[in-house]
């Protein structure tokens, strides 16, 4: 964590993570878009502490650009990695003391799946403390960690004919950066009626966690709790081939038997 020309290298080569900065429309500034690459059987503390390091370099980098202090120095990268290593050394410290639901835990050592849905009955965790599961399920426990994501929008829409960025707002309104040949109402309803799942795995050996969300779980979209935000989990205790859930969780339509959700609270940042 200490040889900062390490994280600077990181910086310039970020594994599984791709930056891309957006002009806006109105030449007011611009968007800038992370996107997580799957990956695969990685420590989760070194997966995580490099993607949160190298963004809040990247990040602070990007700002001191816009309030005209450029850094495109080797001395100004080392300055901006001492800085977000500190950061990340304090944030792992609260995340390893961060109280975690004991049933959450102990699923890791459970094998029957009875048992396991038993025990997760009820739970509810948030987005701090999904991250200090991860990290003790590597640090304490011995797993490896995976990411995969799903996204497919409906049939007959082009993603290449989207514009470089589009979000619809709080009132419902439709906003455009760059090109596109599509209506305002194309693309809302191409982004209300995409498919998008995220997967994380745990796994040790032949057994394995998995922990997702589909945006639609997150928004809470599904009908659950009356719009409950939640996570849904299955693991190696189903019987079903790691590779075929992956699959599956990829695919635009997964098939997979009844699982059981975890409440998510995402008042937390």
């Amino acid at each position: 964590m200490n040889d900062l020309r390490k994280w600077i290298e990181k910086f310039q080569n970020t594994r599984n993570m791709i930056y891309r900065k957006i002009e806006d429309t109105n030449e007011k500034g611009h968007h800038t878009i992370v996107e997580i690459e799957d990956f695969e059987f990685v420590s989760p503390i070194k997966q995580i502490s490099e993607m949160l390091v190298n963004s809040r370099i990247h990040f602070n980098q990007d700002f001191l650009t816009m309030c005209g202090i450029p850094i495109d120095n080797p001395i100004g990268y080392e300055i901006l990695a001492k800085e977000a290593i500190e950061h990340w050394n304090t944030e792992y410290k609260r995340l390893k003391e961060l109280e975690i639901p004991k049933s959450l835990i102990s699923v890791l050592d459970i094998d029957s799946k009875k048992d396991q849905i038993k025990e997760l009955k009820g739970l509810t965790i948030n987005r701090k403390q999904l991250l200090a599961f991860l990290i003790r399920a590597g640090d304490d426990h011995g797993y490896l960690y995976s990411q995969y994501k799903g996204e497919h929008f409906p049939n007959g829409v082009e993603y290449s004919k989207f514009p470089a960025l589009a979000e619809i707002t709080q009132d419902g309104e439709v906003t455009i950066t760059g090109k596109t040949e599509l209506s305002k109402r194309q693309i809302k309803q191409s982004i209300e009626q995409r498919h998008v799942v995220v997967s994380k795995f745990l796994d040790k050996g032949n057994k394995w966690h998995c922990l997702f969300l589909t945006y639609k779980s997150l928004s809470g979209e599904e009908s659950y709790k009356g719009g409950q935000s939640h996570l849904h989990y299955i693991s190696s205790s189903w019987g079903l081939p790691r590779n075929f859930v992956v699959e599956q969780l990829k695919s635009k339509n997964y098939k997979l038997p009844s699982l059981p959700h975890i409440d998510y609270d995402r008042g937390v940042k």
